[in-house]
């Protein structure tokens, strides 16, 4: 019988929690939806570039960038009314049609906020596949390293460089983010032996998560406030969700194939309902509230898991 690593499919479920926490504006302890929460989308990269570089070809990648353009499409079309009237209201004298799609396409569309983390797999797949390919791998860690320099600047890190004229879209949400995280799938596949060996056991989970929740401090004690707005980048993230990988892989917990792949779509129906969910129940954002969201939303995804078993609604697992 076929085997898999339950572990990182039971994480995906934790990290479509932290996406709900992050969405239902929870503002916890710590600042938990802007820093530890935001392990969760890298977390979903990770795990794709992982398994894409263990064993890349171009019939895989085919076949990756075909189900990740499907997912974006299929949920853009569910969320496409609402995110009509929300872009009309939002852009009264300059709405179109173009625009939407090309606001989807490249950065977070508002038909649901997940949107921009499927086409910044594609993108950063396909850009860092073909460095890969191409012997220039040390152009591709030069990339991703400029790119996490400018994303901290343009979030969290903007008041150092209030003076400097930037885009008016938050570029963490865009598909140039793809390239900084499908790139370090790639060092975590390839430095896998090495990784594991020094930094496998538990107490790195725990510093992974010291290290983000200590620059948060320190960010808060230099600069003041963070931008509820902007706040998707830390230095200190690409360390951390190595880490955090590295001691998943660490401890396996290998379950039939079948079983493990439950979770996994569990967390995929978890990460898309969530948006529905949100902005139609309209709670407080508070643990209440959030909570909420999050039995609601769990109790959804089972539904639709367990309606997609039967002959009549196998269609259903299109969606995830």
């Amino acid at each position: 019988m076929e085997k898999r690593n339950a572990t990182i499919d039971f994480f995906r479920i934790i990290a479509a929690v932290l996406v709900i926490v992050i969405h239902a504006g929870l503002r916890g302890l710590f600042g938990v939806s802007v820093t530890v929460a935001l392990y969760a989308v890298p977390f979903f990269m990770l795990v794709t570039g992982y398994f894409y570089f263990i064993n890349p070809s171009r019939e895989r990648l085919n076949k990756v960038i075909k189900k990740t353009l499907w997912l974006w499409f299929i949920w853009m079309i569910i969320y496409l009314p609402a995110g009509i009237k929300i872009y009309v209201r939002a852009h009264a004298e300059g709405a179109s049609a173009l625009r939407m799609v090309l606001d989807s396409v490249v950065g977070e569309s508002v038909c649901y906020g997940g949107s921009w983390y499927l086409m910044a797999v594609v993108v950063g797949l396909l850009v860092v596949d073909y460095l890969r390919r191409h012997n220039l791998m040390a152009l591709c860690h030069t990339i991703a390293a400029a790119i996490l320099i400018i994303l901290c600047f343009d979030t969290n890190y903007r008041p150092i460089v209030a003076h400097v004229p930037m885009v008016h879209v938050n570029l963490a949400t865009t598909v140039i983010t793809g390239i900084l995280w499908i790139d370090i799938s790639y060092i975590i596949a390839t430095k896998k032996e090495w990784l594991l060996e020094h930094f496998g056991e538990w107490r790195w989970f725990i510093i992974a998560v010291a290290l983000t929740v200590c620059e948060y401090v320190m960010r808060r004690c230099t600069l003041g406030e963070l931008s509820m707005k902007y706040n998707d980048m830390w230095i200190t993230l690409p360390v951390s969700m190595v880490l955090i990988f590295t001691v998943i892989l660490k401890h396996p917990n290998m379950q039939p194939k079948e079983h493990a792949i439950k979770f996994r779509d569990f967390a995929t129906l978890l990460f898309f309902i969530s948006f529905g969910v949100i902005d139609v129940c309209r709670l407080p954002q508070s643990v209440g509230g959030c909570t909420l969201v999050i039995i609601i939303t769990a109790f959804l995804a089972a539904f639709i898991m367990m309606l997609s078993h039967r002959k009549s609604f196998k269609w259903l697992k299109r969606l995830y």
